[in-house]
């Protein structure tokens, strides 16, 4: 496909090697680190070769809404006064050299876009078609390895996100679908034929197979920025009559149908067994003792998994019937006794001979794979994902470990990191002190997340407050939306969505401490904001 199919002629070489730079920037970051690394080579190199410097300095100099972001890259190198040396800066872990060079993206590519002159919009369409044709295959692989025809069989929906994490995909999948339907919105009437067919198709593939990711980030996104995106469409509805027929006949029975679906089911889910000690059967029908484990706090469908064991019963039946060990780990690295013990509950079986016994041989390959309940079997369902958030929820309230349990997990990571800040508050610890200051503090509150679990927190925001402190978070909100007050582009509809989608995945992702999170934060904010030519950037008026 010719580049010159979507995006105008430029006028010389550097022009067109900058514009080549962006898409291979653009089709790098759904599939490779590696491509990201050099597309930002090839645009700064391209960019000092052109020369101009006398007219980019001008550029530069009379627009304060690129200076001002560049402030984002100053904190982090301020934060190296007060970063430990020369463990922090270059010891070993996460350290403030890796931090720098990881967000290097966040000081070259709004200098390179904001000096290099604008792009038109059916450059800026181009771009991203490109972009999201990379997407597109990329979600096909994914597909093929979901469906298991891949070779090999998939026990966590999560890893068929095969070249950077699923939230991170997911997010792109969000630009993807959001630009798309600006482009049908703004401007259908200049559509090709091809496009006004491809492009429904491809929100359509992109919608689906975000569900297909189960990634709850990005589905929440999504959602927010769908409500947002109706939201400002009813605004700009002239007559206020059908304004509120559309608010509640659209809005209203989604948020009230979402939050019944969303009662009922935490509802159900909390119904637990009511039973008495005393009561509670003693011996199998074999004659052997049960264990009952009163301690034990974990609940599958409803049922209470520490009750009803016996353990040597168990083992005998399972090596009977499987060739995977019955004291040895499940296919996600999980002791399989406490996955098969998991299982048999949700079935209501007890833990002994006879429970083992009732199991199905696709149970048994199930339980081998490393699935603790029969839902997790539902591949095109968004309740298994659910039910696992709910009872990662539920366990770690009622004092449960939460190591290995990656929604619990994030509720110990971000009160850890709260610990720190209360201990930094105006400056934090500096910029390659954050991963020290977490493992301190979690042997000093005796966390119970095994070591292995013992991370940074997943939230953005409160990884800013841990190394920045208050007076570094506040500039870095305001390096953030600072350039768009001042260039009034709350009214482009690409930018703000994509700027909208970055700062809500900061609320359960810490979106800009890797490679591919920063290049997708600083890319698109960059190319709406920096690079467009503002007399095409408005969707409405």
């Amino acid at each position: 496909m010719s580049l010159s199919l979507f995006i105008e002629q430029p006028s010389s070489i550097h022009r067109k090697v900058y514009l080549g730079g962006l898409v291979l920037l653009a089709i790098s970051i759904p599939v490779s680190t590696f491509g990201m690394s050099i597309s930002q080579i090839i645009l700064l190199i391209n960019w000092i070769w052109e020369g101009g410097f006398r007219r980019k300095w001008q550029q530069f100099k009379t627009n304060p809404a690129i200076y001002v972001f560049l402030i984002f890259y100053l904190v982090h190198l301020l934060g190296l006064f007060y970063t430990t040396w020369p463990g922090g800066f270059y010891g070993p872990g996460y350290n403030a050299a890796d931090d720098l060079r990881i967000k290097l993206p966040l000081l070259l590519l709004p200098l390179i876009i904001g000096t290099s002159g604008s792009l038109g919009p059916k450059q800026i369409k181009g771009i991203l078609y490109f972009f999201s044709i990379s997407l597109f295959i990329s979600s096909l692989i994914s597909t093929w390895i979901f469906l298991g025809l891949a070779g090999y069989e998939v026990n966590d929906v999560r890893n068929i996100s095969v070249f950077i994490s699923h939230i991170r995909f997911s997010l792109l999948v969000n630009v993807a679908i959001f630009s798309f339907a600006y482009f049908l919105w703004s401007d259908f009437k200049s559509l090709s034929k091809y496009e006004r067919v491809i492009l429904p198709a491809g929100i359509f593939w992109f919608i689906l197979f975000l569900f297909i990711l189960k990634a709850f980030t990005g589905i929440f996104v999504f959602v927010i920025v769908l409500i947002f995106t109706i939201l400002w469409w009813i605004n700009h509805i002239k007559k206020y009559g059908i304004r509120w027929v559309i608010y509640l006949g659209v809005l209203a029975p989604i948020l009230l149908g979402g939050g019944y679906a969303l009662y009922r089911f935490v509802d159900t889910y909390t119904d637990f067994d009511s039973y008495k000690s005393e009561e509670l059967e003693k011996f199998t029908v074999n004659g052997r003792p049960y264990a009952h484990d009163f301690k034990d706090l974990q609940v599958e469908n409803g049922h209470w998994v520490g009750l009803y064991i016996q353990k040597e019963e168990l083992r005998k039946t399972w090596n009977e019937r499987s060739s995977m060990d019955f004291d040895g780990k499940d296919q996600r690295g999980n002791f399989l006794y406490q996955t098969l013990s998991r299982y048999l509950t949700a079935m209501d079986l007890r833990k002994d001979s006879i429970g083992v016994s009732k199991l199905m041989d696709e149970d048994l390959r199930l339980i081998e794979m490393g699935y603790a309940n029969p839902v997790y079997k539902k591949k095109l369902s968004l309740y298994p994902r659910l039910y696992e958030i709910v009872w990662e929820l539920d366990l770690y309230f009622r004092g449960g470990n939460p190591s290995g349990h990656s929604v619990s997990q994030r509720i110990e990571f971000n009160r850890t990191g709260w610990l720190v800040c209360c201990k930094h508050p105006m400056l934090g610890v500096g910029t390659g002190d954050v991963s020290q200051a977490y493992q301190d503090q979690y042997a000093s509150m005796k966390s119970r997340l095994g070591s292995e679990y013992q991370k940074r927190s997943h939230n953005q925001y409160l990884t800013f407050l841990v190394a920045f402190g208050v007076v570094g978070l506040l500039i870095l909100l305001f390096s953030m939306f600072f350039p768009v007050f001042y260039l009034r582009q709350w009214g482009n509809y690409l930018f703000v969505s994509a700027f909208a989608m970055a700062l809500l995945s900061m609320l359960t992702e810490d979106t800009i401490e890797t490679q591919a999170g920063v290049t997708f934060f600083v890319f698109f904010y960059s190319l709406f904001l920096f690079g467009s030519e503002k007399k095409h950037s408005k969707v409405l008026n």
